[in-house]
């Protein structure tokens, strides 16, 4: 992540860095992107880029946090909202997906981002996959609604956990390469949601 120097620039400084970032990101694909073209737009040195940033990947991940953090509160909402579901959560996922790429107009953004594989596969390993899967079920497991599964251990909800967050992980990457195919890319993926719950559901619910 950032530095706190970066993190400590004054709002009007912090918001031009971001969109000279987020501007050089839709432009080209993340391999070809330019940090001296950022760094002119945002009016800043070469130097006081790498005071803020480790490298670009830094940079990225910091972008994409915004993402993150807002999915979180959207999926926490979710679980509030629909008594815990999990499954109404994940079916959740891409309307809230399509709607934050919409809302921030970044769509040559995901499509230049998402369109490299490498980049797929380093952004979604940054972490073991058991860590991921363990500080996403922590993050939520408050708000989940446990009775409504037939589970056996809390092994069995993990591994139900780590395969819905696969089938999540794959749709949304799909919906970033192409936003326009969204209908379709949304009903392939509840009909696989469908399919897992009446796996996992508990059959008096």
């Amino acid at each position: 992540m950032p530095t706190s120097t970066f993190l400590n620039l004054p709002p009007k400084k912090h918001k031009k860095i971001i969109a000279a970032i987020k501007n050089e990101l839709a432009r080209v694909p993340f391999d070809k992107v330019s940090i001296n073209k950022i760094v002119q737009e945002a009016g800043i040195s070469r130097g006081s880029f790498y005071q803020y940033f480790e490298d670009k990947t830094d940079m990225l991940n910091y972008i994409l946090s915004d993402y993150y953090t807002q999915m979180l509160w959207d999926i926490k909402k979710s679980l509030r909202d629909n008594n815990g579901d999990i499954f109404k959560m994940f079916g959740d996922i891409l309307d809230f997906t399509i709607q934050f790429v919409d809302k921030e107009k970044i769509n040559g953004f995901c499509n230049n981002l998402f369109s490299d594989i490498k980049i797929i596969a380093d952004i979604f390993s940054k972490h073991s996959p058991c860590t991921t899967i363990i500080e996403a079920y922590n993050s939520i497991k408050d708000d989940v609604n446990l009775d409504l599964l037939e589970l056996n251990s809390k092994t069995d909800f993990l591994h139900m956990f780590e395969i819905l967050l696969s089938v999540s992980r794959d749709a949304v990457v799909e919906l970033f390469l192409d936003t326009s195919e969204y209908e379709a890319i949304k009903a392939k993926y509840l009909n696989k949601l469908e399919l897992l719950k009446r796996g996992f559901q508990r059959r008096s619910c």
